[in-house]
């Protein structure tokens, strides 16, 4: 399961892509509006540290977590970089994950798009940014 606190450790999405993935801001503000609407996406205001690959700290307001457990118990993870009006996929989580996104480019777009249009497929999916949102649910709203 997935607790406040954990620490995750992403694969570099440069690994498996050329470039890094870049999609509209609006797909990830949309995400982060459902998290007022279905009852098993949640919004925490607790990402504190970001280490580069090569072990740099990075400023965390610029970037998100989304974390997610799927209805068959299998989790999926990514690494936002959030600038302008972008949403850049920085690296995945776990390897598991990772490498299905390696035999299947396609499938972390299809990720994103079950993210938005198929709620019911997610038991929890959570976004952890650096700054308070105000559709925070708290640690004792989780089934």
């Amino acid at each position: 399961m997935f607790h406040k606190d954990n620490k995750h450790e992403f694969i570099d999405i440069l690994n498996f892509f050329k470039e890094t993935p870049v999609y509209d801001i609006f797909v990830y503000e949309e995400l982060v509006a459902n998290t007022g609407i279905y009852n098993n996406y949640y919004i925490w205001d607790n990402l504190k540290d970001v280490l580069s690959p090569r072990k740099e700290y990075l400023n965390p307001k610029r970037f998100s977590i989304i974390l997610a457990l799927d209805i068959n118990d299998k989790r999926v993870g990514m690494l936002m970089f959030l600038w302008r009006n972008m949403a850049m996929v920085r690296g995945l989580w776990p390897i598991e994950f990772a490498e299905n996104v390696e035999k299947n480019p396609n499938k972390l777009n299809n990720t994103f798009r079950l993210f938005l249009r198929e709620p019911s497929l997610w038991r929890m999916l959570f976004i952890i940014k650096h700054q308070k949102s105000k559709r925070n649910k708290n640690l004792m709203d989780l089934p």
